[in-house]
């Protein structure tokens, strides 16, 4: 046998090449397998996957509580392709978009990179998860016994293998919770959180390649508006989304007369603002104005001065629930961008007893 220094020269690059072939001359067949396969772990080191031969998808299929629905696959080389495919017949219809329908703000399909090194690492996750050794289903037993739940399909093609996983409601029926963690992984290197929840910076590109008056954008005010995502909601708002659009989950008909309600219960400061420098008050009928104002409890200090500027009496307002303005601010002590005291303070010597 050959010291040390000689079995380790398959390691140095510069040299391996001429050292090998020796090594290859001299040693009995036992030695030259032990040496090719030390060789052979130099050139392809271990875990390493051909870029050409990943494939990894996740769809969500159905999400409980209107979360939203797609497909991303993410291949070796780095590529992403995110895609909510088309809704189904007569839902786009009914809902007014394709923003409503996949509860997603900019459907359709998108492409974009990662590095593949990013890849490797979920590849290195389905391996620690063992996830070529779970079942084909974790599905809801006996069927139909969840309404709402969430029902996601994992798959990956790696090296000529295939693995698919059915998660219907899988984590209360004996699905790893590791594998939900990988889902959530993969979602979070795909930067899919672009295009399901949007942002001002990609909103301002999507205008100016599409304009703003399609009815796309102003269902987009209607899923900010079921998020209560007041960033996207001022910023569709200020980019001039049509107000008139026919909220299908709103109570006040037309989706800027529901965001001008919500405003006021919940003290969006911003949301009203953005509403007030657009349009005069929305067509709400008064009752209706007094009954939010009530319910408010005056959460924004700057909407209740509005409001009574307006004409609303913070001393007589109350809800359909007959319980006064100063009354629900003494409820009301989180969720408000002003203090229940400051609230009550101010109140006071606005006259409301």
């Amino acid at each position: 046998m050959r010291g040390e220094g000689e079995r380790g020269v398959v390691n140095r690059p510069y040299f391996a090449s001429i050292q090998v072939q020796v090594a290859l001359k001299e040693e009995s067949e036992v030695q030259r397998l032990i040496i090719l396969l030390m060789l052979l772990f130099w050139v392809v080191p271990a875990g390493a996957v051909p870029s050409n031969d990943v494939e990894i998808t996740l769809q969500r299929i159905q999400q409980a509580w209107g979360g939203p629905l797609y497909t991303v696959t993410i291949y070796g080389d780095g590529r992403v392709v995110f895609d909510t495919g088309k809704a189904r017949a007569g839902f786009k219809e009914l809902l007014g978009s394709d923003v409503v329908a996949f509860r997603v703000m900019f459907p359709g399909r998108h492409e974009s990179r990662i590095a593949p090194e990013r890849v490797a690492e979920i590849v290195a996750e389905f391996d620690r998860v063992k996830f070529f050794e779970l079942r084909d289903e974790y599905k809801v037993q006996p069927p139909g016994l969840v309404a709402d739940q969430d029902i996601n399909r994992l798959s990956i093609r790696v090296q000529g293998k295939y693995k698919s996983v059915l998660d219907d409601a899988g984590d209360i029926f004996g699905m790893p919770p590791a594998v939900t963690e990988l889902m959530i992984m993969i979602d979070r290197t795909a930067s899919t959180h672009r295009w399901i929840g949007g942002n001002p910076g990609i909103l301002a590109e999507h205008i100016a390649r599409h304009g703003v008056d399609t009815p796309d954008n102003a269902g987009r005010l209607v899923l900010a508006l079921a998020r209560r995502d007041q960033e996207m909601m001022r910023a569709l708002i200020t980019t001039g989304m049509p107000l008139d659009y026919k909220d299908p989950y709103g109570m006040f008909g037309m989706v800027g007369q529901s965001l001008y309600m919500e405003a006021i219960i919940s003290g969006w400061t911003d949301v009203f603002v953005a509403l007030d420098q657009r349009m005069p008050p929305p067509r709400v009928d008064r009752a209706s104005v007094e009954n939010v104002f009530a319910l408010s409890g005056g959460c924004s200090l700057y909407i209740t001065r509005r409001l009574v500027a307006q004409g609303f009496n913070p001393t007589t307002a109350r809800g359909n629930d007959n319980i006064s303005i100063v009354e629900a601010a003494g409820r009301r002590d989180k969720g408000c961008p002003d203090s229940k005291e400051r609230r009550l303070s101010e109140l006071a010597t606005m006259g409301a007893q």
